[in-house]
This record gives structure tokens, sequence and C-alpha cells, in this order.
């Protein structure tokens, strides 16, 4: 028996189980597949047996889709679902600063006839800035390890 032979089955099974325990790792199996199918082309082409080269060409197509599938179009997800959890933070986080420069502003309204106090009004842009400069000190100290994330 040939190494490619041996490999091609082995990963085969490999991947098969995979597969079929339906678990956190399942699509990988498809990734274990891709291997196989590579292992049985060289196998094929080797001994020229044509009909088994042919047959590894669409198992390789149907492994790279599920690749696609499970692997590849999953991370996307992912990463589109962080980016738009970043945005929604992000304006939750506006709507509060604007709540706040809101309750500020109607409190020294209300203080008219009091004498002036050490008060600032700051704007939007300021508190943003304390705010993102605050998220940087705060990724600074988790890197470092003496920070502990929320």
């Amino acid at each position: 028996m040939q190494l490619a032979e041996i490999m091609g089955a082995a990963l085969g099974l490999v991947g098969t189980v995979l597969l079929a325990t339906r678990g956190r790792w399942a699509g990988w199996g498809f990734a274990i597949y891709l291997a196989s199918n590579a292992a049985w082309l060289l196998f094929a082409y080797d001994l020229a047996h044509w009909g088994l080269f042919v047959q590894q060409i669409g198992f390789t197509i149907t492994s790279l889709i599920g690749i696609w599938t499970w692997i590849v179009r999953p991370a996307l997800r992912r990463r589109e679902n962080g980016a738009e959890w970043l945005a929604a933070r992000n304006k939750r986080a506006a709507v509060l600063v604007d709540h706040e420069l809101w309750k500020d502003g109607r409190a020294l309204d209300q203080r008219s006839g009091e004498a002036p106090r050490d008060v600032k009004v700051v704007s939007r842009e300021c508190l943003r800035s304390i705010y993102l400069q605050g998220e940087e000190q705060g990724r600074a100290l988790e890197r470092e390890g003496k920070g502990t994330p929320c």
C-alpha cells in the first residue's frame, strides 16, 4: 500500500467522524476531507486510476464548498456581528453622553438665581475624547495584565 492511499483513507475517516458528531468542530471535517482528497488525487494520478481521479476532483469541490459553508462564512458573520455590536454600543454611549449633557444643562438653568460656582460645561466631543482615552487606557492595562475585562 502506498502512503498516499493510507493517508487518504485515514483522513477520510477522521473527517467523517468529525462530521458525524455534529459537534463544535464538525465543520473542520471538510478541511480534513480536503487533505484526504489531495492524497487520493496523488494516489489516483500515480497509478493512472482516472475514474478515481475525476471522482476526487468532484469531492475536492464539495470539500471546498463545505469549508466555505461551515468555517469561512460563519467567521465572516461573527466579524460582521462584532462590528454591528460595536456600532450599537457606541450609539448607546453617545445617547448616554447626550442625556448627561442635557441633565447638566438643566441643573445649570435651575441654579440661575444662585451664586456662580466653578462649573464648566463640556462639549460632546470633549466627553467622547475622554471616553476613547479611557478605552485605550483600559486596553493597555488588559494587555499588561493589570486590568480585568468586564
